[in-house]
C-alpha cells in the first residue's frame, strides 16, 4: 500500500474526473479481455488462477481518483465482461471476487503505513479467490470445493505479489500522470 506521500490528495473533478474514469474503465476492460484471451491453462494447469490484471486498474482508481469511482469501475467492468464473454454464473463468481477484493482495498487503506502495494495486491488477490470459492460452494452446493481454496490462495499470493510489485514500480509516475503533473 502506498505511504501517505503516495496517496493523491488532489482528486480530479468534473470533466477531467469523468475522462479519467472512462480511460481507467477502458484499461480495466482491455486487461480483462487480454486475460480472457490468453491460454493460462497451458502455463499453469490449475483452474481458477489468473493474473487479475484488471484489479490493477481498480487499485489505481481507488488511490488516485477515489473510492466511489473505483467501486463503480469494478462493478461496471464485471457487468460488461459478463455480458460480453460470460454467463450468469460467471457474473456471480466475478462479482463475489470483486466485492471481496474491494473490501481488501478498504482494509488495506486502513493499514496504509504498514503495507505496500505488494501487500495490498496479495490481500486483494487472496480475498478475490475466497469470494470465488464461496460462490462456487453456493452454486454447486458442495463444501468440497473449499478444499481447493489453499491452491487458490497460493495462486492469489503469487499473482497479487506480481501486481503489487508492478504498482510499486509505477505508483509515482501514475500519480503525476493522473493528477496532471501535480506532485503526489
Amino acid at each position: 500500500m502506498p505511504s501517505q506521500d503516495n496517496i493523491v490528495t488532489k482528486r480530479p473533478s468534473g470533466v477531467r474526473h469523468l475522462c479519467l474514469c472512462a480511460m481507467l474503465l477502458g484499461v480495466a476492460l482491455l486487461l480483462s479481455y487480454l486475460e480472457h484471451l490468453l491460454p493460462w491453462e497451458l502455463l499453469l494447469p490449475l483452474p481458477g488462477i489468473r493474473p487479475g490484471w484488471a484489479q490493477l486498474a481498480v487499485t489505481v482508481t481507488y488511490f488516485f481518483v477515489g473510492r466511489r469511482s473505483a467501486a463503480l469501475l469494478s462493478a461496471t467492468r464485471v457487468v460488461i465482461m459478463a455480458l460480453l464473454f460470460g454467463s450468469a454464473m460467471s457474473f456471480c463468481f466475478a462479482a463475489c471476487g470483486a466485492v471481496l477484493a474491494f473490501v481488501g482495498l478498504l482494509v488495506g487503506e486502513r493499514l496504509h503505513r504498514r503495507c505496500s502495494y505488494l501487500g495490498l495486491g496479495v490481500l486483494c488477490a487472496t480475498l478475490h479467490n475466497v469470494g470465488q470459492a464461496l460462490a462456487a460452494s453456493v452454486f454447486f452446493g458442495a463444501t468440497v470445493i473449499l478444499s481447493y481454496l489453499p491452491v487458490l490462495l497460493l495462486g492469489g499470493v503469487l499473482t497479487g505479489a506480481l501486481g503489487g510489485v508492478l504498482l510499486n514500480l509505477c505508483a509515482a509516475r501514475l500519480a503525476r500522470l493522473l493528477t496532471g503533473g501535480a506532485k503526489s
